[in-house]
C-alpha cells in the first residue's frame, strides 16, 4: 500500500467515525427531547380523552368535547376541576354516572351484565366453529358412504348416456 493510499484510508475512516459520532450525538438528542414532556401537556391530553369519551346530555352523538351547549360547557368544567383536584379518571366518569345516568358515557362498561354482551357472540361463535370442525372431523373419519349396487348402476347407466330410466 502506498503513502497516498494510506493517508487517503486513514481520512475516510476519520471520517466514517466522525459521522458515527455525529449520528449518536443527534439520536442522543433526538431520545432526550422526545423523553421530555411538559407537565400541562399531560394534564390536557387527560382532560382531552376524557372529554372525548363523555356524551354531550343535551346532544345527539357528540362528546362533550366536540359540542358548544351549555350542558357540555358545564361537563367539560366539571371534568377539568376533578383532573385538578386529582381524582382519577375511574372516579370521575363515576360522577358523571350518579348525576347523568350511564347513558353519558360513549364507551359502555365491559363489566357485569354489559360485558355479556360482548362476550356472549364470541363465545357463541367459538363454539359455532368448534361444532362444524367436530362434524367435517366425523365425517371424514366415517369415509365414503356405501352404495347400493343397483344406485351404483343406475349412476354409471346415466353417466353413459342412456336415458332410459328403469323402477
Amino acid at each position: 500500500m502506498t503513502a497516498l493510499a494510506l493517508a487517503r484510508y486513514r481520512r475516510s475512516a476519520g471520517v466514517q467515525r466522525a459521522a458515527w459520532i455525529v449520528l449518536l450525538v443527534v439520536t442522543a438528542a433526538a431520545l432526550v427531547a422526545g423523553w421530555h414532556r411538559p407537565a400541562g401537556s399531560l394534564r390536557s391530553q387527560r382532560i382531552a380523552a376524557i372529554e372525548s369519551s363523555v356524551k354531550c346530555p343535551s346532544c345527539e352523538d357528540l362528546s362533550v368535547a366536540q359540542s358548544t351547549a351549555p350542558t357540555a360547557i358545564a361537563v367539560r368544567a366539571a371534568i377539568v376541576a376533578r383532573v385538578d383536584r386529582g381524582q382519577s379518571t375511574a372516579q370521575i366518569e363515576e360522577f358523571l354516572v350518579s348525576r347523568y345516568g350511564t347513558g353519558i358515557l360513549l364507551q359502555p362498561s365491559t363489566s357485569g351484565a354489559t360485558g355479556l354482551v360482548w362476550e356472549l357472540p364470541l363465545v357463541a361463535a367459538a363454539a359455532g366453529i368448534g361444532a362444524l370442525g367436530v362434524v367435517f372431523w366425523r365425517r371424514r373419519r366415517i369415509g365414503g358412504l356405501v352404495v347400493a349396487a343397483e344406485d351404483d348402476d343406475l349412476v354409471r347407466r346415466a353417466l353413459a348416456g342412456e336415458t332410459e330410466r328403469t323402477l
